[in-house]
């Protein structure tokens, strides 16, 4: 509602107690979803969820893993991480930039980010974490790839955005 609204944006939304847990309570039935940002900056967005609400159902929505925000000046890997269903795929590749530099290729697959798994992360937080302009400049990420079925290992540093 108008007044849950209000608190989210001025940073009286909802919070987690010390077990990091955090109850949202009236949520309208129907689909919806639940945006975790910090308290000193509500537009920037740490997790995203979907959810669907049947009227009086309590959900639990299970762990949300965030993306912090980056602390340092803006960087960029040279390449746009897009999603393409439930896949984290290479899109545009800058030349002469740490991607290019590294032999990403726009359409190879990322299979890992720092030896995490894509699938376990999701395409979606994956992607916020090697957006342009999310990294700090200096900061080292190492990917596996898949391109033609073969995996290909790659390790980029973020310039200056």
């Amino acid at each position: 509602d108008g007044k849950q609204f209000m608190d989210m944006m001025s940073g009286n939304g909802p919070t987690t107690d010390a077990s990091g847990k955090f109850v949202v309570g009236k949520i309208p039935a129907g689909k919806g979803q639940i945006h975790v940002a910090p308290k000193d900056a509500t537009m920037n967005r740490l997790a995203t969820r979907d959810y669907t609400a049947v009227a009086g159902q309590r959900i639990d929505l299970g762990t949300m893993k965030i993306v912090p925000p980056r602390d340092g000046a803006s960087g960029t890997y040279g390449f746009f991480p897009m999603v393409t269903g439930e896949a984290l795929m290479v899109g545009d590749v800058k030349d002469d930039m740490p991607a290019a530099r590294a032999g990403l290729v726009e359409g190879d697959k990322i299979i890992s980010i720092d030896g995490r798994p894509v699938s376990e992360l999701t395409a979606d937080v994956g992607k916020q974490l090697l957006m342009p302009g999310a990294v700090p400049v200096g900061t080292r990420v190492a990917l596996t790839l898949e391109r033609a079925g073969q995996p290909v290992n790659a390790a980029i540093i973020a310039v200056e955005f």
